[in-house]
């Protein structure tokens, strides 16, 4: 902090590459150490430990020089990713060894690390890699020489030697555009990155103009002429423009309001610039200059737009504006104080509220004696930048070492600025974990301190930890999401005086209620069905909620509740649907108040009530009959029979006839009386008493030919048994249906566009599965493929009615899946970091991750996410049982 040298090791090779501080952690050690990672010129790698210089990796071998690109780590305790010559090579730490690497096939000279990706670029060539899954994502080659490149991590430009501009999203390698910059920007372009925020890029030239270029519309936004010519691209820090310019110039502009912020003197860079984190409102600078020396800048996030400096007869006012040049965060309370050279305090004031990123607040001041106004920002307290009645030169030159306003008790250490950081979410849903980790250094000269976590959305969360006055603390509160709400402060207290307020750009809002719906595949019409769903309560605390189930008319309403924050309910539901066909089930989750706070669909298939397995023929003997029918029948047996009896007894005259006729009598029996008469099939009419007197008349005297016929006809059924089957094929036999064309022709092109859709889901996917590294098969894509399959079919059987339901069904689930696969898309490319960190979190705090709790990660890809974590991770024990990442040790 102070330029006080802590130590020096001589590396032994000439060092091209910035060193990178990688933060505490295990690597290869018991305790967590702060490493120097330094990579040579002549292919090696040193560690280094940062409190003392011990030395922690004397020698590992590279495959070959490094690019001179910076170095990046991954965050895993172990993982550091370095640019070599033409391939990306990843060292793990602790081993001590290559842990893969990437070959890319050009010269490598431009990275940005973004997250568990890199975007490269050198030669002619730009190529996205995702880190992660150790591969290239796509590459491209542009054509020309690569001279200046930047990336906000969404639209990438590329400047050529050409002087063209090229436009390209990260995500797909897509481009957007190109156009022709030459003539803006000459041909005496500083090579280096320029920054891109928002999808807006700024670079300059040896023309002395900075230009703003809409990488979306490829249009200039403005230009600043700075009517002094730059030594390199300009860098950013939030919103606050770096120009770097020759003479040792260094001057500050606001990237939205183009306003000059500050001006100050010092050499230029010539290695490149290292930025790091912002702390309390300030962000340093470091670089070396073209004598070797180092130069470390501080920069704050609050600047004092100074519109005059005038001197009076009291003193000097002091007038102008105050702009911010974060990025995000919440609004921030701003007072305006004034300085003497020897650090005292001459007064302070509020000059109003604002906003991240916004310029405001005028105020007006008066210093009566020599000094500086600087700015007061949450209880922090900036650096003056604006001197009043001397020069920069001068007041830099007194050197104010101290700025207090109240003196404090001596300590046996010197005394020290309170410090206090955190690292925290900032938007969770309701139920979700809320983990805040808070480092800072005692400065308050006490050694208890009381740290509460308070927000209107969360739990509060206190802890008390003893520290010396000048040391450093670090501990995590956590807490968890309650309800909606937005904010969250910290604060310091030791015995009931607060010493320190930070504020929290924290958000609490609502998730989806709806986390699951089980649905049969099939269901009969007038049987009951049960439908299972599963609600989590992110909604709010001890919210009590109905659930109402919507099917084929019917409406079925039950109450859950209360439930707290997180909690899950598994309801259950009964309907007995009377129609046929795909029906929509549709399920809504409704507030106290009425309001529809979720909601979720689906397709359940009814069928219709088979016919009954037996035949007709038992059916019909089943038929009660009237009594004089049965007598009839039986007196007709009877004399059947008899008559036979009689005739065989006939015949025995003629020898060589007996045996035929013997066996014929012996056989007419079974016959007649094992397979009912053909006459049985039908309802058999009255038998008046003249008919039945005219049968035994007919049968026993005048024709016994017939008589002896009258054995042969019981075959006849046999044959006659394939009737039913021809009686069913005419009853089965379908009239076509009448559709009008154009109705047809209609449903067969939505069925067309719905395919098409379908497969450009399936290609989303796919690239996606080559991201994640696994199959994915999210489940409304099956149900859209089995209903298109059902609608395809319905319509060739003219069932219009059923293929229009099932089209539009299929159109839905299409919708809702084209945005679940956007959203994985965004997860898995542009915010696996937070997704990781979430999983992270919930496997330290809880020892699981349950797939329901990933509420910024599609429903369909949750489990999906998870596996991916588990992958990455070979290193720590998981298993991925049902919904839920374990964690078998951590």
């Amino acid at each position: 902090m102070d330029g006080e040298k802590l130590w020096s090791a001589r590396v032994g090779a000439k060092v091209s590459t910035p060193p990178l501080v990688i933060p505490n952690a295990p690597y290869g050690y018991a305790k967590n150490e702060s490493w120097v990672v330094v990579v040579t010129d002549s292919f090696e790698l040193k560690a280094y430990e940062t409190e003392r210089g011990s030395i922690r990796i004397e020698r590992l071998r590279l495959p070959s020089a490094p690019s001179g690109a910076p170095l990046y780590y991954l965050g895993d305790s172990r993982t550091m990713i370095i640019p070599l010559k033409s391939s990306i090579q990843a060292v793990d730490l602790r081993s001590r060894s290559i842990k893969w690497s990437v070959d890319l096939g050009f010269k490598l000279e431009f990275v940005d690390y973004r997250g568990g990706n890199a975007l490269l670029a050198g030669d002619h060539w730009i190529a996205s890699i995702d880190l992660l899954a150790q591969k290239v994502m796509w590459k491209m080659d542009l054509g020309e020489q690569v001279v200046a490149f930047g990336s906000d991590g969404v639209l990438s430009a590329v400047l050529l030697e050409n002087g063209t501009l090229v436009s390209v999203r990260i995500s797909t390698g897509d481009i957007l555009g190109r156009v022709d910059m030459l003539s803006r920007l000459g041909y005496d372009v500083p090579r280096g990155k320029f920054p891109v925020v928002a999808g807006v890029a700024a670079l300059t030239s040896s023309n002395e103009i900075i230009h703003f270029l809409d990488l979306s519309k490829l249009e200039i936004l403005k230009t600043i002429r700075t009517w002094i010519q730059p030594v390199r691209q300009p860098s950013i820090i939030g919103k606050a423009l770096i120009y770097f310019a020759k003479g040792g110039t260094v001057r500050v502009y606001h990237f939205t309001k183009g306003f000059l912020l500050s001006e100050l003197k010092v050499d230029p860079p010539l290695s490149e610039v290292v930025i790091a984190e912002p702390v309390n409102h300030t962000s340093k600078v470091a670089y070396l200059d073209n004598e070797g020396y180092l130069h470390l800048l501080t920069f704050p996030d609050m600047w004092i737009k100074v519109q005059r400096v005038e001197e009076t007869e009291n003193g000097y006012l002091v007038e102008g504006f105050v702009c911010s040049t974060e990025v995000e965060g919440a609004r921030s309370i701003v007072k305006v104080y004034a300085i003497s050279p020897n650090g005292e305090i001459l007064g302070e004031k509020i000059a109003g509220v604002v906003r991240p990123g916004e310029c405001g607040t005028r105020f007006s001041t008066l210093v009566r004696d020599k000094g500086a106004v600087g700015l007061l920002i949450d209880d922090v307290r900036l650096p003056p930048t604006v001197p009043a009645g001397m020069s920069r030169e001068e007041w830099i030159s007194y050197k104010p070492s101290t700025v207090t306003i109240t003196p404090t008790e001596t300590t046996s250490k010197p005394a020290v600025k309170p410090i206090l950081r955190f690292k925290a979410p900032r938007e969770v849903k309701v139920g979700d974990p809320v983990v805040v980790e808070v480092f800072g250094v005692n400065g308050w000269g006490v050694s208890e301190l009381t740290i509460t976590l308070r927000g209107a959305g969360i739990e509060e969360k206190e802890t008390s930890v003893k520290v010396d006055p000048g040391s450093s603390f670090d501990l995590a509160l956590e807490s968890k999401a309650m309800k909606p709400g937005k904010g969250a402060t910290i604060s310091v207290e030791h015995e009931g005086q607060i010493l320190n307020i930070t504020q929290l750009p924290l958000v609490v809002s609502s998730g989806k209620v709806i986390d699951g719906l089980i649905v049969p595949s099939s269901a009969v019409a007038n049987q009951s069905v049960e439908i299972k769903i599963t609600v989590v309560n992110r909604y709010m605390d001890s919210a009590v909620f109905s659930l109402k189930v919507y099917l084929d008319g019917i409406e079925r309403e039950v109450t859950i509740g209360p439930l707290a924050a997180g909690e899950y309910a598994k309801p259950s539901i009964e309907l007995t649907p009377s129609s046929t066909g795909d029906l929509k089930l549709t399920v809504e989750i409704l507030a106290s108040d009425g309001s529809v706070i979720d909601q979720a669909t689906s397709v359940l298939h009814v069928e219709a009530l088979g016919p009954p397995t037996t035949s007709t023929k038992p059916q019909q003997l089943q038929l009660p009959l009237p009594m004089e029918y049965l007598v009839a029948i039986t007196a007709v047996i009877i004399i059947v029979v008899a008559a036979a009896i009689v005739l065989s007894r006939s015949r025995k005259k003629a020898p060589e006839e007996k045996p035929p006729v013997t066996r014929e009598v012996t056989e007419v029996p079974p016959r007649v009386a094992v397979p009912p008469p053909p006459e049985v099939e039908e309802t058999p009419p009255p038998i008046p008493e003249e008919v039945k007197e005219g049968i035994v008349e007919e049968l026993g005297v005048e024709k016994p030919e017939e008589i002896e016929a009258k054995p042969v006809l019981p075959p006849e059924p046999e044959e006659e048994v394939g009737l039913p089957p021809m009686m069913g094929r005419e009853e089965v036999t379908e009239v076509p249906r009448e559709v009008p064309v154009e109705v047809k022709e209609r449903l067969e092109g939505e069925l067309r566009l719905a395919k098409e859709r379908l497969e450009e889901i399936k290609e989303s996917i796919s690239k996606l599965e080559e991201i994640v590294g696994f199959e994915l098969s999210p489940y409304r894509l099956v149900d859209a493929e089995t209903m298109l399959i059902s609608a395809e079919l319905k319509l060739k059987e003219g069932e219009i009615e059923e293929a229009k339901k099932l089209i539009d069904a299929v159109k839905e689930s299409l919708d809702v899946l084209e945005v679940e696969v956007s959203e994985a898309e965004k997860t898995f490319f542009d915010n696996w970091s937070a997704v990781e960190n979430r999983i992270d979190i919930m496997l330290r705090v809880w020892g699981k991750a349950p797939a329901n709790m990933l509420t910024m990660v599609p429903a369909g890809f949750r489990i999906a996410a998870l596996e991916r974590f588990r992958r990455l991770h070979p290193d720590r024990k998981l298993e991925l049982r049902g919904d839920e990442l374990i964690a078998l040790e951590e």
